[in-house]
């Protein structure tokens, strides 16, 4: 297809299991005006094979293989044959409802968007299905209620919970608004680098509409693979993201919405002591205990956790884990993140959005 709406981007890493699903769902949208632009990151199962099938099958999709590299520079590869006139990312062991491109088109005819944004999404567990809500409201968003929506977007009132889904997928934007920001971030940043590009991208819109809460993207809530694959290093993850945060705050908001970018260092905080403590990342206990405490004292989480009470929009045990952060007690982190896991398990306690890590 040479002009199409829709470019779809799709980078593949060990999603095997999984891919196929994502692929028929992509072919079953009743838009057809898109490509889809596969991107075999290395993957070292049978992944290359069956993008390679698909592609024979169907012209729209076209197949790019690559060394392992990342997912970043896996999207950002795809970008040099993108023709559509809007961008949609949707990673490989996810699928997405068959209506979804259809409601991102007339959306942004309709409202001359540069961004539509969903406002549902559902997380996929192995035994059970939720449908993950933000606090956005549908509309259309321009001005100032796109600023009030950028303020919003790193604090929401509430301790770990998005204003709006952060992530690349959930979303269609205008070519020119997203390549140059793609291209802008550090390919080092390998946690939280769709917060960066994405919320650079609502910086630069001028109108953003967030769809009615329909739920039209299926994240499958798995470690190990694709863009969910634990990849340690979380210390110098997070001095990469947050300079880049940092730098864009200070340039397109000014110093007002450092305390909601602080807030934000915290949830990054207690996301990566958890990653830490998770069963499947391989460290002993002397190196997860090095890690963390090398995690503490990065001078951004340090700053953040000393100038920054959260009083209200939080739950007791997330109180205490950042308490147990601020005074570098690992005993009483352990203890508490345990805990939370256990009494989400138990289904006697959910954070916010549903969301645990």
């Amino acid at each position: 297809m040479d002009n199409p709406f829709f470019s779809i981007i799709i980078p593949v890493y060990k999603t095997e299991k999984y891919l196929r699903e994502c692929l028929d769902s992509i072919l079953r949208q009743t838009c057809g005006e898109f490509e889809a632009i596969v991107v075999d990151d290395g993957s070292p199962d049978g992944c290359p094979e069956i993008c390679d099938s698909y592609a024979a099958q169907d012209s729209r999709i076209t197949v790019i293989h690559k060394e392992n590299e990342g997912v970043v520079k896996a999207r950002n590869t795809a970008l040099g044959l993108v023709k559509g006139k809007y961008l949609v990312f949707v990673d490989s062991d996810d699928w997405v409802d068959r209506d979804m491109l259809e409601v991102y088109r007339d959306l942004i005819e309709d409202n001359q968007a540069d961004m539509v944004i969903s406002g549902n999404n559902y997380l996929e567990f192995e035994d059970k299905t939720i449908l993950q809500g933000y606090p956005v409201h549908s509309g259309r968003y321009s001005k100032d209620s796109l600023k009030t929506l950028q303020d919003n977007m790193l604090y929401s009132g509430t301790f770990y919970e998005y204003y709006l889904n952060p992530a690349f997928w959930g979303k269609a934007y205008k070519k020119e608004l997203i390549v140059t920001n793609m291209l802008s971030v550090d390919p080092g940043i390998s946690v939280g680098e769709d917060l960066c590009c994405v919320y650079a991208c609502l910086l630069n819109a001028e109108n953003v509409v967030v769809c009615e809460n329909k739920g039209m993207y299926h994240y499958r809530n798995i470690q190990g693979t694709g863009s969910k694959a634990y990849r340690g290093g979380f210390y110098e993850n997070a001095v990469s993201l947050f300079s880049c945060m940092d730098r864009l705050v200070r340039e397109k908001k000014g110093e007002g919405a450092i305390p909601a970018l602080d807030y934000n260092k915290l949830y990054a905080a207690y996301m990566g002591a958890a990653y830490y403590l998770s069963p499947g990342n391989g460290l002993s206990c002397r190196e997860r205990n090095r890690e963390i405490r090398k995690l503490l004292e990065y001078d951004g989480f340090r700053t953040a956790l000393n100038r920054t009470e959260v009083n209200t929009g939080i739950t007791f045990i997330r109180k205490k884990i950042l308490t147990a952060m601020r005074e570098e007690n690992l005993f009483l982190l352990y203890l508490y993140i345990y805990l939370e896991k256990i009494l989400v398990k138990a289904g006697v306690y959910m954070p916010a959005n549903g969301v645990t890590v």
